[in-house]
Protein backbone atom coordinates (compact mmCIF):
# COMPACT_ATOMS: atom_id res chain seq x y z
CA UNK A 1 0.00 0.00 0.00
CA UNK A 2 3.15 2.40 -0.20
CA UNK A 3 1.97 3.66 -3.68
CA UNK A 4 -1.48 4.02 -1.90
CA UNK A 5 -0.41 6.14 0.53
CA UNK A 6 2.13 7.78 -1.52
CA UNK A 7 -0.60 9.21 -4.00
CA UNK A 8 -2.68 10.55 -0.59
CA UNK A 9 -0.14 12.73 0.41
CA UNK A 10 -0.40 16.66 0.67
CA UNK A 11 0.56 18.17 -2.75
CA UNK A 12 -0.68 21.40 -2.56
CA UNK A 13 0.45 24.86 -2.47
CA UNK A 14 -0.69 28.84 -1.10
CA UNK A 15 1.28 31.55 -2.24
CA UNK A 16 2.17 33.95 0.58
CA UNK A 17 0.76 37.09 1.08
CA UNK A 18 2.29 40.33 0.58
CA UNK A 19 1.50 42.98 2.67
CA UNK A 20 0.34 46.51 0.82
CA UNK A 21 -0.33 50.38 2.17
CA UNK A 22 -1.07 53.10 0.73
CA UNK A 23 -3.87 56.49 0.42
CA UNK A 24 -7.01 56.20 -0.92
CA UNK A 25 -9.99 58.54 -1.79
CA UNK A 26 -13.92 57.26 -2.29
CA UNK A 27 -16.72 59.31 -3.78
CA UNK A 28 -20.51 58.94 -4.10
CA UNK A 29 -23.25 60.99 -6.34
CA UNK A 30 -26.37 60.53 -6.79
CA UNK A 31 -28.83 61.97 -10.08
CA UNK A 32 -32.73 61.73 -10.60
CA UNK A 33 -35.20 62.89 -12.98
CA UNK A 34 -37.45 64.71 -12.07
CA UNK A 35 -35.72 64.92 -8.50
CA UNK A 36 -34.58 62.72 -5.81
CA UNK A 37 -36.39 61.53 -2.96
CA UNK A 38 -39.61 61.87 -5.30
CA UNK A 39 -42.58 59.97 -5.72
CA UNK A 40 -41.11 58.89 -9.49
CA UNK A 41 -37.49 58.35 -8.71
CA UNK A 42 -35.28 57.63 -6.06
CA UNK A 43 -31.59 56.31 -5.07
CA UNK A 44 -30.76 55.51 -1.87
CA UNK A 45 -27.27 54.73 -0.80
CA UNK A 46 -27.36 52.10 1.97
CA UNK A 47 -23.42 51.20 2.34
CA UNK A 48 -19.83 53.15 0.83
CA UNK A 49 -16.44 52.40 2.39
CA UNK A 50 -12.88 51.63 1.50
CA UNK A 51 -10.18 51.00 4.03
CA UNK A 52 -6.62 49.30 4.65
CA UNK A 53 -6.52 46.18 6.77
CA UNK A 54 -3.97 43.77 6.69
CA UNK A 55 -1.90 44.69 4.21
CA UNK A 56 -5.00 44.56 1.62
CA UNK A 57 -7.57 47.62 0.36
CA UNK A 58 -10.85 46.46 0.81
CA UNK A 59 -14.40 48.70 -0.32
CA UNK A 60 -17.82 48.49 -1.41
CA UNK A 61 -21.15 49.77 -1.88
CA UNK A 62 -24.69 49.18 -1.72
CA UNK A 63 -27.59 51.26 -3.53
CA UNK A 64 -31.20 51.17 -4.64
CA UNK A 65 -32.53 53.34 -7.39
CA UNK A 66 -36.60 53.03 -8.81
CA UNK A 67 -38.10 54.76 -11.33
CA UNK A 68 -41.87 54.52 -10.97
CA UNK A 69 -44.68 55.73 -13.21
CA UNK A 70 -48.22 55.30 -13.48
CA UNK A 71 -50.30 56.73 -16.30
CA UNK A 72 -49.23 58.20 -19.78
CA UNK A 73 -50.59 61.65 -19.54
CA UNK A 74 -50.87 63.81 -22.89
CA UNK A 75 -47.17 63.58 -23.36
CA UNK A 76 -45.67 60.83 -21.36
CA UNK A 77 -43.95 60.74 -18.31
CA UNK A 78 -40.37 59.90 -18.04
CA UNK A 79 -38.36 59.42 -14.65
CA UNK A 80 -34.37 58.11 -14.10
CA UNK A 81 -32.09 57.25 -10.63
CA UNK A 82 -29.05 57.25 -10.99
CA UNK A 83 -26.45 56.42 -8.11
CA UNK A 84 -22.39 56.39 -9.03
CA UNK A 85 -19.23 55.29 -6.73
CA UNK A 86 -15.55 55.61 -6.89
CA UNK A 87 -12.72 54.60 -5.52
CA UNK A 88 -8.99 55.51 -6.18
CA UNK A 89 -5.76 54.48 -4.14
CA UNK A 90 -2.46 54.48 -4.78
CA UNK A 91 -1.08 51.22 -3.62
CA UNK A 92 2.72 50.56 -2.71
CA UNK A 93 4.31 47.42 -0.81
CA UNK A 94 4.73 47.72 2.87
CA UNK A 95 8.69 48.74 4.01
CA UNK A 96 8.40 44.80 5.96
CA UNK A 97 6.94 43.29 1.99
CA UNK A 98 9.98 41.44 -0.13
CA UNK A 99 11.26 43.64 -2.84
CA UNK A 100 10.85 41.13 -5.57
CA UNK A 101 8.06 41.00 -8.64
CA UNK A 102 4.86 40.19 -6.91
CA UNK A 103 1.00 39.35 -8.30
CA UNK A 104 -1.93 41.86 -7.85
CA UNK A 105 -4.98 40.09 -7.57
CA UNK A 106 -8.59 41.85 -7.11
CA UNK A 107 -11.59 39.89 -5.13
CA UNK A 108 -14.74 40.95 -6.00
CA UNK A 109 -18.24 40.26 -5.77
CA UNK A 110 -21.68 42.00 -7.06
CA UNK A 111 -25.31 41.21 -7.06
CA UNK A 112 -27.68 42.95 -8.74
CA UNK A 113 -31.83 42.57 -8.10
CA UNK A 114 -33.52 44.25 -11.04
CA UNK A 115 -37.73 44.29 -11.77
CA UNK A 116 -38.31 46.12 -14.92
CA UNK A 117 -41.86 45.81 -15.83
CA UNK A 118 -44.10 48.35 -17.91
CA UNK A 119 -47.71 48.43 -20.12
CA UNK A 120 -47.23 50.73 -23.25
CA UNK A 121 -44.13 51.80 -21.64
CA UNK A 122 -40.27 51.36 -20.92
CA UNK A 123 -38.80 50.54 -18.52
CA UNK A 124 -34.68 49.54 -17.77
CA UNK A 125 -31.52 49.35 -15.50
CA UNK A 126 -28.71 47.57 -13.84
CA UNK A 127 -25.64 47.63 -12.43
CA UNK A 128 -22.42 49.01 -14.06
CA UNK A 129 -18.47 48.18 -12.97
CA UNK A 130 -14.69 49.43 -14.03
CA UNK A 131 -11.60 48.40 -12.78
CA UNK A 132 -8.53 49.53 -14.07
CA UNK A 133 -5.10 49.23 -12.80
CA UNK A 134 -1.70 50.97 -13.64
CA UNK A 135 2.31 51.25 -12.46
CA UNK A 136 4.27 54.08 -12.25
CA UNK A 137 7.52 53.35 -13.67
CA UNK A 138 10.68 55.02 -13.32
CA UNK A 139 11.95 57.58 -15.95
CA UNK A 140 14.48 60.08 -16.28
CA UNK A 141 12.22 62.85 -15.04
CA UNK A 142 10.16 61.01 -12.26
CA UNK A 143 7.69 58.51 -13.25
CA UNK A 144 5.37 57.61 -15.14
CA UNK A 145 2.10 55.70 -15.08
CA UNK A 146 1.46 53.18 -17.64
CA UNK A 147 -1.84 51.28 -17.50
CA UNK A 148 -1.64 47.48 -17.49
CA UNK A 149 -5.29 46.21 -17.05
CA UNK A 150 -8.88 47.78 -17.50
CA UNK A 151 -12.10 45.56 -17.75
CA UNK A 152 -16.00 46.50 -17.56
CA UNK A 153 -18.85 44.61 -16.47
CA UNK A 154 -22.50 45.77 -16.87
CA UNK A 155 -25.43 43.71 -15.91
CA UNK A 156 -29.34 44.30 -16.79
CA UNK A 157 -30.82 41.07 -15.09
CA UNK A 158 -30.84 39.82 -11.57
CA UNK A 159 -27.21 38.02 -10.41
CA UNK A 160 -24.98 36.92 -8.21
CA UNK A 161 -21.54 36.81 -9.08
CA UNK A 162 -17.98 37.01 -7.32
CA UNK A 163 -14.30 36.28 -9.85
CA UNK A 164 -10.65 36.51 -9.21
CA UNK A 165 -9.02 39.12 -11.62
CA UNK A 166 -5.09 39.04 -12.40
CA UNK A 167 -4.29 42.75 -12.85
CA UNK A 168 -0.52 41.71 -13.38
CA UNK A 169 3.10 42.02 -12.14
CA UNK A 170 4.14 44.43 -9.63
CA UNK A 171 7.39 45.72 -11.03
CA UNK A 172 9.97 46.02 -7.96
CA UNK A 173 11.04 49.59 -9.79
CA UNK A 174 7.89 51.04 -9.90
CA UNK A 175 7.32 53.03 -6.68
CA UNK A 176 3.46 52.53 -6.43
CA UNK A 177 0.41 51.72 -8.50
CA UNK A 178 -2.73 53.08 -9.07
CA UNK A 179 -5.83 51.32 -8.48
CA UNK A 180 -9.38 52.68 -9.93
CA UNK A 181 -12.63 51.62 -9.37
CA UNK A 182 -16.07 52.99 -10.70
CA UNK A 183 -19.53 51.41 -9.63
CA UNK A 184 -22.93 52.53 -10.63
CA UNK A 185 -26.60 51.25 -10.70
CA UNK A 186 -29.54 52.99 -12.31
CA UNK A 187 -33.02 52.67 -12.96
CA UNK A 188 -35.12 54.48 -15.85
CA UNK A 189 -38.95 54.34 -17.33
CA UNK A 190 -41.06 55.90 -19.61
CA UNK A 191 -44.74 55.88 -20.01
CA UNK A 192 -46.44 56.23 -23.78
CA UNK A 193 -48.39 59.49 -24.30
CA UNK A 194 -52.47 59.09 -22.92
CA UNK A 195 -52.23 55.10 -23.75
CA UNK A 196 -49.08 54.35 -21.35
CA UNK A 197 -50.93 53.00 -18.07
CA UNK A 198 -47.53 52.23 -16.18
CA UNK A 199 -43.86 51.80 -16.28
CA UNK A 200 -41.83 50.48 -12.99
CA UNK A 201 -38.04 49.89 -12.53
CA UNK A 202 -36.37 48.79 -9.61
CA UNK A 203 -32.89 47.87 -9.24
CA UNK A 204 -30.75 47.18 -6.19
CA UNK A 205 -26.79 46.48 -6.53
CA UNK A 206 -23.86 45.57 -3.75
CA UNK A 207 -20.33 45.49 -5.19
CA UNK A 208 -17.41 44.55 -2.96
CA UNK A 209 -13.73 44.33 -3.86
CA UNK A 210 -10.13 43.47 -1.66
CA UNK A 211 -7.12 44.23 -3.47
CA UNK A 212 -4.01 41.74 -2.21
CA UNK A 213 -0.52 41.20 -3.67
CA UNK A 214 0.90 37.63 -3.23
CA UNK A 215 4.77 36.97 -3.81
CA UNK A 216 3.96 33.63 -6.11
CA UNK A 217 6.30 31.52 -3.80
CA UNK A 218 4.61 28.35 -2.56
CA UNK A 219 4.46 27.15 0.94
CA UNK A 220 3.53 23.04 1.00
CA UNK A 221 0.23 23.15 2.46
CA UNK A 222 -2.30 19.47 2.91
CA UNK A 223 -4.96 19.16 0.68
CA UNK A 224 -7.56 16.25 0.80
CA UNK A 225 -7.07 13.34 -1.92
CA UNK A 226 -9.20 13.09 -4.70
CA UNK A 227 -11.45 10.00 -5.75
CA UNK A 228 -8.85 9.20 -8.31
CA UNK A 229 -5.84 9.79 -6.51
CA UNK A 230 -6.75 6.92 -4.01
CA UNK A 231 -8.37 5.33 -7.15
CA UNK A 232 -5.06 5.30 -8.66
CA UNK A 233 -2.68 4.24 -5.99
CA UNK A 234 -4.80 1.10 -5.14
CA UNK A 235 -4.23 0.11 -8.65
CA UNK A 236 -0.83 0.60 -8.74
CA UNK A 237 0.06 -1.24 -5.56
CA UNK A 238 -2.49 -4.05 -7.01
CA UNK A 239 -0.86 -4.36 -9.91
CA UNK A 240 2.74 -4.34 -7.60
CA UNK A 241 1.38 -7.39 -6.10
CA UNK A 242 0.16 -9.15 -8.89
CA UNK A 243 4.08 -8.58 -9.88
CA UNK A 244 5.63 -10.31 -7.03
CA UNK A 245 2.79 -13.23 -6.84
CA UNK A 246 4.38 -14.22 -10.55
CA UNK A 247 7.70 -13.21 -9.57
CA UNK A 248 7.74 -15.67 -6.79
Amino acid sequence: MALSMAAMAPTGAQALAVPLEGIFVMSAHTDCSPWCGGSEAQANVTANDGHFVGGQFTGGAGVATSAILGGGGWLGKTAAATASFGWKAIVHRAPEATTDPFEVYLDWSTMLFASHDALFGQASGGSQFRVTWSQCLPTASGCTLSQTFDHERVYTDSITYDDVWDLGTFDSSAPYGLLEISYAVGSAAATAPLVGFYASAIDIGVYSFTLRGDDGRATPVGEPPTLAMVFGGLLAASALRASRKRRS
